[in-house]
């Protein structure tokens, strides 16, 4: 990689907190920067508390700190004074993260010679989830420089004529969940998942799963990391299914690759995802996992019965009967986990992705 052919790259995000996006970028911005790329990054506003992220990144606040002062700012100035953000940095690249961010840039950047690279995050399919809205996505990846997509179900989505400006590139997952020394324990007693407390990660299931499991394996505890807008809904089904110290929500992480070094099995209970980066980076650990298998990603990064296990989507049974199957394999578990972990090393390490990012999405050949 050669920093000085590459100019200037700028990413946009709307903060270093909270979610996926914002976690794939600080650790994508600061690859880059920390192997001397010239890296921007302009944040919507500064979060209290914020995903570790290198010095080297250029970093520019749109607003100040907090969500409130941006929501404060109207469409036409948020995208007014991004323009002029990015008119002062002059990038070669401009990297937008999330719908709305990359419909901004989109806006801002109409009409002027940038090389917009958009992102799709999700199941291009359902999100967003209105038809104008993904005209309004699909109209941004048509006249952008390049596009990537995280998986080969997503970039399957697009009409073919979009579909050639579209390249492959999954999440790189941070080197700081490599470097865990993850001890696998005979009794399997701590069951962690993790994600925002939405309808999308159906966490409803795993606590009907918590209540079957619990009758015959009463020592084990569920641990749900995450915030949103179905905690107190969440809460309430815990209470009322008599779960409460059997099923506990822990609110937010930063510190994520400790909380997973300390559970024994990684739930994912989504309907859909994009590329679930905390599916793999429990698999960085090397932590034994259970994923639905939704659209889309689960499928591309676990072989089922080699490096984790699968089970249809919204199904009590089939997820009860895998959960109880670890359990039941106790310390021989460790072989799914350290392949697992191999397989996340192999093909999302920071390395990987970022070499993948500059030839590919960006088409920089060395």
């Amino acid at each position: 990689m050669r920093p000085e052919k590459m100019g200037k790259i700028l990413f946009v995000v709307p903060s270093f907190s909270n979610g996926g996006a914002e976690r794939v970028v600080s650790v994508l911005a600061s690859t880059l920067a920390e192997k001397n790329v010239d890296t921007y990054c302009i944040v919507y506003y500064k979060a209290k508390s914020e995903y570790p992220h290198s010095e080297k990144i250029k970093v520019q606040y749109l607003a100040g700190t907090g969500e409130d002062s941006y929501k404060a700012l109207g469409m036409k100035e948020k995208v007014k004074k991004l323009r002029q953000m990015i008119f002062q940095i002059k990038p070669k690249y401009i990297i937008p993260f999330l719908p709305q961010v990359g419909f901004h840039v989109f806006l801002a950047t109409f009409g002027h010679k940038y090389k917009v690279v958009q992102t799709v995050r999700n199941n291009p399919r359902t999100d967003p989830e209105t038809r104008c809205e993904r005209f309004i996505r699909n109209l941004m990846v048509a006249f952008s420089w390049r596009s990537f997509v995280q998986n080969q179900e997503q970039l399957s989505y697009f009409p073919s004529f979009i579909q050639r400006k579209l390249t492959i590139i999954p999440n790189p997952i941070s080197d700081v969940f490599f470097e865990c020394n993850h001890v696998y324990k005979e009794n399997i007693l701590e069951i962690t998942a993790m994600g925002r407390l939405s309808e999308q990660k159906n966490f409803s299931l795993l606590i009907n799963v918590a209540k079957i499991v619990h009758r015959d394996y009463p020592d084990v505890h569920f641990s749900i990391y995450g915030d949103g807008p179905l905690r107190e809904e969440l809460q309430k089904k815990i209470t009322n299914d008599n779960l409460n110290g059997i099923v506990t929500l822990q609110g937010r992480t930063n510190n994520a690759q400790k909380v997973l070094n300390a559970a024994d099995v990684f739930i994912m209970t989504s309907n859909y995802e994009g590329m679930p980066n905390a599916l793999l980076e429990a698999m960085a650990v090397g932590l034994p996992c259970i994923s639905t298998d939704c659209p889309t990603g689960p499928a591309e990064i676990i072989d089922n019965g080699i490096n984790g296990m699968l089970v249809p989507v919204n199904n009590e049974a089939a997820l009860t009967k895998a959960i109880e199957k670890y359990i039941e394999m106790g310390e021989t578990i460790a072989e799914i986990g350290k392949v697992a972990r191999k397989t996340v090393q192999d093909n999302y390490s920071t390395d990987v992705i970022a070499y993948r990012f500059v030839r590919e999405a960006l088409q920089i050949k060395e």
